[in-house]
């Protein structure tokens, strides 16, 4: 009732001053109606009254900008107190409250139009000195907003509290207008940046679009800003798009589980609610299509997610520092990160051309076989330039790896066999090398008779190495038998071979030693006899044995 009597004073008021133009009433007049209004909750009518009455005192103007506060219009607040040279603490909070009200207000603003920055509000930023954010923290995201000083900001995103929407805004938007800005390549750190914010920003519950199509339209918008610069960046391009699509993907199926906010791996980390974003999808395995989706999601929010990160960030060596601690921790999404970890730190090595430090990776602990690696090994395998198979060598570690129900096999058989028909003809890579590549080859793909051949010739030419080998160092019985297994003749011909021309260098007396001579024939002798006792080697062996041992009593006597 007070209400309404107070709105017909001062509807009369009004009247009164534009009819009787001769008679204007005292401001104590408004002054009065407005305390009225102000102390029955009228905060329209106290708003209306005190702008009649032009208020210059100090409390005057405290309650005017306190009945325009409660009305919503921050701005007339802040005009009205900005008259008032209070250092009152209480007085000082209240301001700072309307302060970050204002901005509040202005972000939401600029958030129909990201990508413009709007004159009115630069002039309001500029009018009340707004130069910090709820977040506190001397950031002065306002300020370097407003100055266009969008290095800075980015500067700043350390020190970034990344649960307020405001300077979430303005994080996204700083790093949007620099990546629309720059004629150049930026650096990648500050790309990556540009999709943690700009995601976090438009799947956040308060500061994010309320509609999906206008959703999608920012969402389009971003990823093409994200392709311009990622095509300047050839070596880094296909991984930043990667990272868009698969946070996009992440933060729309986590959109859809929860109300809080969702931001990227690397915002949540620095935000401090990896823990709880974690363990909503502990809780909702049923929201992901199949495990290895659900764990993919639960590890880039686990205690691995740092790990995660610094393998995004080509931290490859700092990665793998931080496996045996993860290693250590029993749980089923640590266990996946760190296994992931291992896969992307060996692809990276193997992608260039240190197979041998990807070997070393990928086989001393658990490691995911993926179509990446996969691709990666057939291209260390065909682009192998040692001439000594060094490379191949640790490929074939590597593809231990393989799924025996890969349908590759045929695939890597072929690319084997050509790699070693190439390595065979250098003749410098280890004939046992290509044996074990040859036996990996035909058993990925059996029925490949090209292959078949070529591993027959390798196994052939490794009989024939090992049994020269063997007679090098006086190990008769080690040749014998490996001539005895054999199924090449030529392996058997050269061993009968090699046996001759050791007992004939015995024969011209190469062995100054005349019992050592004997005992070696004896050796030699039982060696071959294992072979094929009825070969002429045998005959020719003994011949020269008898022969040593008459000139050995011709000797004596």
């Amino acid at each position: 009732m007070r209400g309404k009597v107070f709105a017909v004073v001062l509807s009369w008021v009004r009247k009164f001053c534009r009819t009787k133009v001769t008679v204007c009433p005292e401001p104590t007049q408004f002054l009065q109606i407005a305390r009225c209004a102000l102390l029955a909750g009228q905060w329209q009518q106290a708003a209306d009254a005190y702008t009649e009455a032009n208020v210059s005192a100090p409390a005057d103007l405290y309650h005017a900008g306190f009945a325009q506060v409660k009305l919503g219009d921050t701005i007339a607040c802040l005009r009205l107190w900005q008259q008032l040279d209070c250092t009152h603490p209480d007085f000082i909070v209240q301001k700072e409250q309307v302060s970050l009200l204002l901005i509040e207000e202005l972000h939401c603003h600029l958030d129909k139009n990201p990508l413009t920055q709007e004159t009115e509000v630069r002039q309001l930023l500029e009018e009340f000195s707004l130069a910090y954010l709820p977040s506190g923290g001397g950031l002065r995201l306002a300020r370097l907003w407003q100055e266009e000083r969008l290095e800075e900001i980015l500067a700043s995103a350390d020190e970034t509290d990344w649960l307020q929407p405001t300077a979430l805004a303005v994080q996204a938007k700083a790093a949007c207008q620099l990546m629309m800005a720059a004629d150049i390549t930026i650096p990648t750190a500050q790309a990556r940046h540009f999709i943690n914010c700009w995601l976090s920003l438009l799947f956040h519950p308060e500061a994010g679009p309320q509609s999906e199509p206008q959703r999608q339209a920012l969402l389009d918008f971003g990823a093409d800003v994200l392709r311009r610069q990622a095509a300047r960046q050839q070596d880094n391009g296909a991984s930043l798009h990667r990272q868009w699509e698969e946070e996009l993907a992440l933060l729309r199926r986590m959109g859809r589980i929860s109300a809080m906010p969702i931001l990227t791996p690397a915002l949540a980390l620095q935000a401090k609610i990896a823990d709880q974003l974690f363990t909503l999808i502990q809780k909702s395995r049923d929201a992901f299509a199949d495990s290895s989706e659900w764990m993919a999601a639960g590890a880039v929010y686990s205690s691995a997610a740092q790990a995660l990160l610094l393998v995004r960030e080509g931290d490859y060596d700092g990665a793998m520092d931080t496996l045996s601690e993860l290693e250590e921790v029993d749980d089923p999404f640590v266990a996946w990160s760190a296994a992931q970890v291992r896969t992307v730190c060996g692809l990276h090595y193997l992608s260039n051309g240190q197979c041998r430090k990807a070997e070393q990776i990928l086989i001393n602990g658990p490691a995911h076989w993926t179509a990446e690696l996969e691709q990666q090994l057939l291209a260390a395998i065909e682009r192998d330039d040692n001439q000594d198979g060094t490379a191949l060598a640790a490929c074939l570690g590597i593809l231990t790896l393989l799924p025996e129900n890969a349908e590759t096999g045929a695939v890597f058989c072929s690319t084997l066999t050509n790699q070693v028909v190439r390595l065979r003809s250098s003749e410098e890579a280890s004939p046992k090398l290509l044996a074990a590549a040859m036996r990996k080859a035909v058993v990925l793909n059996p029925n490949d008779d090209f292959s078949q051949m070529i591993f027959d010739q390798v196994r052939r030419d490794l009989a024939l190495t090992e049994i020269s080998e063997a007679f090098d160092r006086d190990c008769f019985a080690e040749a014998a038998r490996i001539a005895t297994a054999s199924r090449f003749p030529q392996a058997v011909e050269q061993f009968f071979e090699t046996a001759r021309q050791v007992a004939a260098r015995i024969e011209r007396g190469d062995y100054a030693d005349q019992e050592a001579a004997v005992f070696t024939l004896n050796e030699l002798l039982d060696s071959v006899s294992l072979v094929d006792s009825s070969h002429g080697a045998v005959r020719r062996i003994r011949r020269v044995l008898d022969g040593l041992r008459i000139e050995a009593r011709h000797e004596s006597l």
